[in-house]
């Protein structure tokens, strides 16, 4: 059975005002429509941050990121910076390796362009249709997560933020191999252990 589809597009509009952005970041007025639950939803964003100069080169900082309720990761995101952070000498926020987008937010005084992902059309993989209704579904929704990604990326030039898996993912790998490296231990430990008894019960 061949799945109908038309042309697919990646649309990206504004999330948030400059002006609200700038009263949330600068003076923490979380902004109302974030407050009603207006962006409740599940979905993808993409924060665009200021023009960036790496010794010779310019390029423009972009992360992207997705949730089953946008508005209550963007808290998270916009989260003040905890006391006892470490700063740069020029006073910006030392960005903590792997957590690269609140220290960003922090640092731009509110300078930067925060947009949600619209799909148009819709295309099919395999027989799976991809389209507006997909962020509805947390596989389907880190799928055009990473679509978006890639498109930033080749298409507007953006230098991703993004590195790899996320943070919780490690978090998670990392506990799974440490739960791993103990159950080796232990069944080591238990087998040394009926051997130990056999040879005493041979003795």
């Amino acid at each position: 059975m061949q799945v109908p589809q038309s042309k697919f597009r990646l649309v990206w509009r504004e999330l948030l005002s400059s002006a609200e952005i700038v009263d949330w970041v600068l003076h923490r007025k979380t902004p109302q429509r974030i407050r009603s639950g207006d962006f409740s939803e599940p979905g993808v964003y993409r924060f665009v941050f200021p023009e960036a100069v790496d010794g010779k080169a310019r390029h423009t900082p972009c992360y992207v990121g997705e949730g089953g309720n946008v508005g209550r990761r963007l808290r998270v995101h916009f989260a003040p910076p905890k006391e006892g952070l470490s700063r740069l000498l020029s006073g910006e926020i030392s960005l903590k390796p792997g957590w690269p987008v609140r220290g960003n937010i922090q640092n731009s005084q509110g300078q930067f362009i925060l947009q949600s992902l619209t799909v148009e059309g819709s295309i099919s993989i395999d027989g799976i249709l991809i389209n507006q209704d997909s962020f509805d579904s947390p596989f389907s929704r880190r799928l055009l997560e990473n679509l978006a990604i890639l498109h930033s990326e080749r298409f507007d030039k953006f230098r991703q933020l993004n590195r790899g898996i996320p943070e919780t993912s490690k978090n998670l790998f990392v506990g799974l191999k440490q739960s791993r490296a103990r159950r080796r231990v232990s069944g080591f430990q238990a087998v040394r252990g009926v051997d130990l008894s056999v040879q005493e019960n041979g003795k």
